[in-house]
């Protein structure tokens, strides 16, 4: 789906669908990165391959149109744009219990993207 820019901006258009399948796409590997167990997040590997999902989630999030996002408020956009900002501006405050709480929330979020993600491409 095109999402038509106000007249007079720098873009014409914006695929909102492209930055929804990144945010799928890293939100799954995210899950698939975090351990059952907190204890078990332990490699800075680990550690630091989450974080870069979480990053790219949030740049999607940014990516979007300020009016997509307040037409889908459910979604924590600005949560998730907070958090890629933190994890790439303020890295030496990461640490891996902040890592493990944020990934416990995609669970329920990837669900709600894929939905929106839906009813985009289907239009």
């Amino acid at each position: 789906m095109l999402i038509v820019a106000e007249e007079g901006t720098a873009l014409d258009s914006i695929d909102v669908s492209a930055p929804l399948r990144a945010m799928v796409r890293y939100g799954e590997m995210a899950l698939e990165i975090t351990p059952a167990d907190r204890a078990d997040l332990d490699s800075e590997i680990d550690e630091a391959a989450l974080a870069q999902c979480l990053i790219i989630m949030g740049d999607a999030g940014k990516a979007l149109p300020a009016s997509f996002r307040e037409e889908n408020e459910h979604i924590p956009w600005t949560d998730m744009i907070e958090l890629r900002d933190r994890l790439r501006h303020r890295y030496w405050e990461t640490t891996a219990g902040l890592l493990w709480r944020e990934a416990q929330a995609i669970p329920r979020l990837l669900p709600q993207i894929r939905a929106i993600l839906g009813s985009v491409e289907s239009r």
